[in-house]
């Protein structure tokens, strides 16, 4: 792992945790991580971390939520508590079984199609929200008539929490 970190330049202990955060921050906002349910998706599909393989792992989600958390405490970022708050959560609501075993995955399928319980459209978004919290969420996950995938959308944040309330004059806790 060393040599890895050396090639890549990263050799101070300053660049790997820049590196490590804007990873952490990427995840964070992109479609990997489900911004609305909680938790990882297995994995991206792309470098933008926005096209996921939706299906959802328990160990991707045990070792995500230990970094989370173990980032928030360097760090005291909110976002990452939340992150790692709303995972758990996840896991406790969706891969815990009546008995109290975890299920070892959600599959990436629903009905026949791939992640069609984790795609928007517009009208649906409309149709869920009043008309300033779907106009909100619209802009806020970067939500378009034409979709991001198959012409439906994966929500995702075009920026961080934190610079969307800055830019709309809103406490992070509000928004």
């Amino acid at each position: 792992l060393d040599s890895v970190i050396r090639d890549a330049g990263l050799d101070s202990l300053h660049e790997r945790f820049k590196a490590l955060t804007l990873t952490l921050n990427m995840m964070a906002q992109g479609g990997i991580y489900d911004q609305l349910g909680g938790g990882f998706h297995r994995y991206s599909t792309d470098n933008q971390w926005l096209v996921p393989h939706f299906e959802k792992m328990l160990y991707n989600q045990a070792h995500l939520a230990r970094v989370y958390l173990q980032s928030y405490r360097l760090t005291a970022n909110p976002v990452y508590r939340r992150i790692t708050t709303q995972t758990l959560d996840y896991v406790l609501a969706e891969m815990l079984s009546n008995h109290k075993a975890f299920y070892s995955a959600s599959d990436a399928d629903s009905e026949g199609e791939e992640g069609r319980f984790f795609v928007w459209t517009t009208e649906q978004i409309q149709q869920a929200l009043d008309s300033s919290r779907a106009k909100q969420a619209i802009e806020l996950y970067g939500v378009t008539k034409a979709g991001n995938f198959e012409q439906h959308n994966i929500l995702h944040l075009p920026v961080s929490l934190p610079e969307y309330a800055r830019q709309n004059t809103l406490t992070l806790e509000k928004l």
